[in-house]
């Protein structure tokens, strides 16, 4: 199932676990569950995304590869250059 998420990833160019959740048949924490191991094993990396309170969510550009609406900060995970 990782391999499957990677797969996603590369393709879709997204890790917004609500829209790989949808796109893999299971749930937005199972998801982030495998970004979390992804990450652990160096395939991903998070970034700041440099938000603010001020700037809603679904005017921003990057809405789709966050994961705020799981966690309660945002969050941007990048694939590592290795794996592009």
């Amino acid at each position: 199932m990782l391999e499957k998420l990677l797969t996603e990833i590369k393709n879709g160019g997204t890790t917004s676990p609500s829209v790989l959740a949808t796109r893999l048949s299971t749930s937005p924490e199972m998801i982030q569950a495998m970004l979390d191991t992804l990450e652990e094993h160096g395939y991903l990396q998070s970034v700041d995304p440099g938000c603010s309170n001020e700037k809603p969510c679904d005017s921003c550009s990057l809405s789709n590869m966050c994961s705020s609406s799981v966690d309660s900060k945002p969050r941007l995970r990048i694939l590592r250059d290795s794996l592009r």
